[in-house]
């Protein structure tokens, strides 16, 4: 298990949306310290600009969760894995701090084995970090530097299980962020609208604040720096998965083998992605550029589903099940069918709507349920 433990508030208890930051004065100036970092920063000076910022954070927030009733048996099994704490405290200087960590851990990976992944996957990790960090802080966004040394094969086989872990540190915090973005999307459109609301003029000629670009942008930006994270986590050999990784996931290690549908900042993002989906159909865009940040979304979601795919099929292959399944399709297939219950969490071009469904309802796509496997765009397990 990692040495540090890497600490997280319950996924419960996030909140909708980016309030004032709570974050000290000295958190938001080692945070604006950070921001200002460039490639030509070097990698020792970032790595010690983001120990920095989680000491003080660490310092600032947090003591042990102790028991929690919310957490299921696959929740702790991932947590275990993982080296997840789960602590009480402000939870954005907790993400703050976690976040300083996984960047910490990632420059640490780029040094020690290089990474054999496009400049365009680091950049759009780094674009996601910062602006994570941007978030918590209210500070202007920034591209966190990744630089790399000259991909080692050797280096990265010597530690595939380290690379997996720390891989998915970035992936947690970043899901924290997606789930915060889009509860405050939410929040957004049901609450009140801008300028005068006393007409029906009056309403379509004023955008729903829940359309507002930045908060759109910003969903997207931390959607692709996942998938970024997902690349960057499996950046190592299909064999090293299956010989290093792979049988500590499973029986006996594990009793009943882990999925990645137990993750529960994961569930957490879906709960909240169709919440969104709700409160889009009780409030239409006004506009049609208001209406292309939903439908791009979409396509987003979409593209991350493929590149997780093909992730799965190096990893698994094309036909092989998932961990915990005795029986049904491939793991691949399968999370073909989850990104397609995906999608139907949001209203677009994409599908027709829920037969039955009418503004406001809430249903579960079938595909959405335990038959999936664990294959879906957290991890191919």
């Amino acid at each position: 298990m990692p040495r540090t433990p890497f600490p997280l508030v319950p996924s419960e208890d996030l909140p909708h949306g980016w309030a004032a930051p709570a974050v000290t004065a000295q958190a938001r100036s080692l945070a604006r310290e950070l921001l200002a970092l460039s490639d030509r920063s070097g990698a020792r000076r970032a790595a010690a600009a983001a120990r920095r910022l989680r000491q003080e954070c660490a310092d600032a927030a947090s003591l042990p969760y102790g028991e929690d009733a919310r957490a299921s048996r696959g929740n702790l099994d991932n947590d275990r894995f993982f080296g997840v704490l789960r602590v009480r405290g402000d939870a954005r200087t907790v993400l703050l701090g976690s976040t300083a960590q996984a960047y910490a851990e990632l420059l640490d990976e780029l040094a020690a084995a290089g990474s054999a992944l496009e400049r365009s996957t680091l950049d759009e990790l780094g674009r996601g970090l910062g602006e994570l960090v941007a978030a918590v802080t209210g500070e202007p966004s920034s591209v966190l530097p990744t630089p790399r040394g000259v991909s080692c094969p050797r280096a990265a086989t010597d530690r595939p299980l380290r690379r997996w872990r720390r891989g998915h540190h970035l992936f947690l915090v970043l899901l924290q962020g997606l789930a915060v973005t889009t509860g405050g999307l939410t929040s957004a459109l049901d609450g009140p609208r801008t300028g005068s609301d006393r007409t029906g003029t009056d309403r379509a000629r004023r955008p729903v604040r829940g359309y507002e670009a930045r908060g759109w942008a910003r969903l997207i930006t931390l959607l692709r720096a996942s998938s970024a994270a997902l690349s960057f986590t499996g950046d190592f050999a299909g064999l090293d998965y299956r010989t290093h990784v792979r049988p500590l996931m499973s029986d006996p290690v594990v009793p009943g083998g882990m999925t990645g549908l137990d993750l529960r900042d994961h569930a957490c993002l879906l709960d909240r992605l169709r919440d969104l989906g709700t409160a889009l159909v009780r409030n239409p865009p006004p506009d049609e550029e208001s209406a292309r940040r939903p439908a791009l979304l979409c396509e987003v979601l979409t593209e991350v589903y493929e590149d997780h795919g093909r992730v799965c099929a190096r990893f698994v292959g094309e036909d092989r099940t998932s961990l915990i399944a005795d029986s049904g399709p491939p793991a691949v297939t399968a999370l073909r069918r989850m990104a397609t219950a995906r999608l139907h969490l949001l209203p677009g071009p994409h599908h027709d709507g829920p037969a039955g469904a009418g503004p406001g309802e809430r249903t579960r796509p079938a595909a959405d349920g335990p038959d999936d496997g664990d294959a879906g765009p957290e991890q191919a397990r």
